[in-house]
């Protein structure tokens, strides 16, 4: 998470960026959680042409192959342009452990991120 990758696609290309989760962890001396909200935010810049993406172009796993349920926080859908940046932000439920991101553009894999959630 947190590294560029510039994905070229029919018709454009952009520099895409996912960063988080912003993990939402209990205060000090509570009990350590089982799972947490996690925030990932995607961000679209220097685009060729018109390139949408939309939350349900975006897929998570954790490390026990369980889907993890993804929420748009916003716009379900953002469009990046020549001089227009665009982000999307998502809003996931996970459990410690690792997990991963996947973008697919026209059901075809673009880029996979992975990460870990440590909740202790």
């Amino acid at each position: 998470m947190g590294a560029p990758i510039r994905a070229q696609l029919p018709g454009a290309t952009t520099v895409i960026t996912a960063t988080g989760p912003a993990e939402d962890l209990p205060s000090a001396g509570s009990k350590v959680p089982d799972h947490t909200t996690g925030t990932i935010s995607i961000a679209l810049t220097q685009s060729t042409g018109p390139i949408a993406v939309a939350a349900g172009d975006f897929s998570s796993r954790d490390e026990q192959g369980r889907n993890v349920p993804r929420t748009p926080h916003g716009p379900d859908t953002v469009t990046a342009a020549p001089g227009k940046p665009a982000a999307l932000t998502l809003v996931d439920t996970y459990h410690s452990g690792a997990a991963q991101l996947t973008w697919r553009h026209d059901g075809k894999a673009v880029a996979i991120w992975d990460f870990n959630i440590e909740l202790d």
